[in-house]
């Protein structure tokens, strides 16, 4: 079976925050194993520090879930990249906004932060910028600050 899985790096030796990716996960005896493009994850069966698998060949652990509708999937803010792949299946069904189908990028706010702000630079199709500001607050309520320059 393969789903749209949270992949956060937790290094060797065992940061609490790291780098994440959103991508398409293939699940192997019942989540015991994962692969992920051509890394191959084996569960660390309760034994992290905020981890739950390791990398079978360099033994680096990861955080690795299931996706959340309101994206709170990290512990701690964090940047996040979505695979191309799974940009649809991510931000339509996951998240349930289709307006941000084609954001590949962006900072996650973590289940321990209380405000978040992001900056999203567009180009619209007169090739002027477009600044986008928002803040989120940990009751998953955003406000959206926008400037054509």
């Amino acid at each position: 079976m393969k789903r749209v899985m949270w992949i956060e790096y937790k290094g060797d030796n065992n940061r609490i925050v790291g780098p994440a990716r959103v991508g398409w996960v293939k699940v192997l005896d019942n989540g015991k194993r994962l692969e992920y493009r051509e890394q191959k994850f084996r569960t660390l069966r309760g034994a992290g520090f905020k981890s739950n698998y390791y990398d079978i060949d360099t033994r680096e652990h990861y955080w690795i879930s299931g996706c959340r509708k309101d994206g709170r999937d990290a512990l701690y803010s964090t940047d996040v990249e979505v695979d191309h792949d799974a940009l649809q299946e991510y931000w339509i069904k996951i998240r349930q906004q289709p307006k941000n189908v084609t954001i590949q990028m962006f900072s996650a706010l973590g289940k321990n932060a209380r405000f978040a702000f992001h900056k999203r630079v567009d180009i619209n199709a007169r090739g002027l910028k477009n600044v986008v500001i928002s803040v989120d607050s940990c009751n998953c309520q955003s406000w959206e600050w926008a400037r054509t320059l």
